[in-house]
């Protein structure tokens, strides 16, 4: 899925600022996953005012007027989405967004839980917003690991949230590490996925 706009670069400042004037129910971390989900899934092309009445809970967000709507699909469709078309050329893998890990409860629980809503987010966007849209078998692999990764992120940040992972400092590192290794996974497995969705899209026409 994709648009035939000539591509400007955005600043990523921009689009927060979009996401939060227009209260976007996701943060930008999860927002930018989101539409790489729909860049990349083979699943039938949706309309780009679909795909924002997905992400806002069914519904377009509070526009005034034609002109906020058209300047907001420009900005978010016409240059922020064809930026992140990149990500299907091998050449130019993603990356998560930077975090700067501290040995901390806090520094630790949030890694998690940005991790989990951008794997939740991209999983969202590829499946077009729908569980029971079918893939094919190499595809549903590439799932199924990413949601037990989602699963890993999702179960460490709710064990630090009522535990906090304690004051011996071998277990904080051992900790740290075991995260970072697990985003280096997840990243990977990331990669993979894009990549075979372009096989499959390719193939397509």
């Amino acid at each position: 899925m994709t648009f035939s706009i000539v591509k400007k670069n955005i600043s990523v400042v921009i689009i927060n600022d979009l996401l939060k004037r227009y209260n976007c129910p996701v943060p930008f971390h999860q927002f930018r996953t989101i539409l790489i989900g729909f860049i990349i899934s083979p699943i039938k092309s949706m309309p780009p005012l679909e795909i924002i009445k997905k992400i806002w809970g069914g519904k377009l967000p509070n526009f005034e007027n034609i002109d906020q709507l058209s300047s907001f699909m420009n900005d978010v469709f016409m240059s922020y989405w064809n930026n992140l078309t990149d990500h299907r050329n091998s050449k130019l893998p993603f990356y998560f967004s930077p975090i700067k890990i501290k040995e901390s409860d806090k520094s630790l629980s949030d890694l998690c839980r940005i991790r989990r809503e951008e794997i939740g987010g991209l999983l969202f966007g590829l499946m077009s917003g729908d569980e029971n849209n079918e893939f094919s078998q190499t595809i549903q692999k590439s799932i199924a690991h990413l949601e037990e990764i989602w699963g890993y992120f999702e179960a460490t940040y709710d064990l630090i949230q009522k535990n906090g992972i304690g004051k011996n400092q071998k277990e904080i590192s051992n900790m740290t590490f075991l995260l970072k290794d697990m985003e280096k996974i997840a990243q990977i497995e990331i990669n993979e996925l894009i990549n075979n969705c372009a096989i499959e899209n390719h193939t397509k026409h």
